[in-house]
């Protein structure tokens, strides 16, 4: 939004359908390197060449791996114990 003639504000927004957290910080992040005169390298790669590579890994040896990684845990970990239960009340 053109303030006057020295000043301009930006309004950024999105819908999380469009963007997620990740390509929201790139987003941002190249708008910030044009902002700051910075040369924006164009991205390498596409969604459809990762679905590729994902796709030709090894199932059994991925899994065989994590299994590895994890053999020395006794329990699993549960995230919901660490939150408080019931309602939250605050002193203030």
């Amino acid at each position: 939004v053109r303030l006057d003639e020295q000043r301009q504000q930006l309004i950024y927004t999105h819908h999380h359908l469009l963007l997620d957290g990740w390509s929201n910080a790139l987003l941002l992040g190249e708008v910030l390197q044009r902002y700051g005169a910075v040369e924006v390298t164009a991205h390498q790669g596409r969604f459809a060449d990762y679905i590729g590579w994902l796709q030709a890994q090894d199932a059994q040896a991925d899994e065989a791996f994590w299994r590895a990684q994890l053999a020395t845990l006794d329990n699993p970990t549960l995230l919901a114990q660490s939150q408080a239960h019931g309602p939250s009340h605050s002193s203030e």
